[in-house]
């Protein structure tokens, strides 16, 4: 999910598109590594076994044990959670982004916008991630969808990264 600001008439499919418009990335600024900090005090409760990277142009707070990966950019923050979670543990990953959309709403004014679901992550679109997450994760342990697990759509700039997803997996 992306973290999106919806200006009046604008679409949340548009606010998400206009992500792509921002250009190459560019280094964090001293304002952008302050809301990291904040943020990550936050976040900390919630995620105990998190741990923070910084670099020139990104920050992550990756939890490998859940596969949750929140990334802050110089004009955006991102949410991601791997799709192995299925039934009750699927409810309990989904709750936990629940909680931690909520905070980053709360700390950046941002809006999370789920783009699979179509609509903001806290206004709908977590139950459809529920589903999905235990539909793909069932799939996947019955090879009916080996080799066709969905991608959330990127701006193009994080499409450039190895996403946790993708570290974890070796994909």
């Amino acid at each position: 999910m992306q973290f999106v600001t919806r200006a009046p008439g604008q679409s949340w499919e548009e606010a998400f598109e206009a992500l792509g418009d921002a250009g190459e990335p560019a280094e964090l600024t001293a304002d952008r590594l302050a809301l990291w900090d904040r943020l990550l005090t936050e976040l900390a409760p919630l995620l105990p076994e998190a741990e923070s990277v910084v670099e020139a142009e990104f920050a992550e707070l990756d939890d490998e044990a859940i596969g949750l990966q929140l990334s802050l950019y110089d004009t955006e923050v991102a949410l991601s959670v791997a799709y192995w979670h299925s039934g009750e543990e699927a409810d309990r990953v989904v709750a936990l982004l629940r909680e931690v959309a909520a905070v980053v709403e709360r700390v950046t004014g941002l809006t999370a916008y789920d783009p699979q679901a179509g609509m903001p992550f806290l206004q709908g679109g977590s139950a459809e991630a529920e589903a999905s997450m235990s539909r793909i994760a069932d799939g996947i342990a019955d090879g009916s969808l080996l080799g066709a697990v969905p991608h959330p759509p990127q701006p193009p700039h994080q499409q450039q990264r190895r996403s946790l997803w993708q570290r974890l997996t070796g994909r």
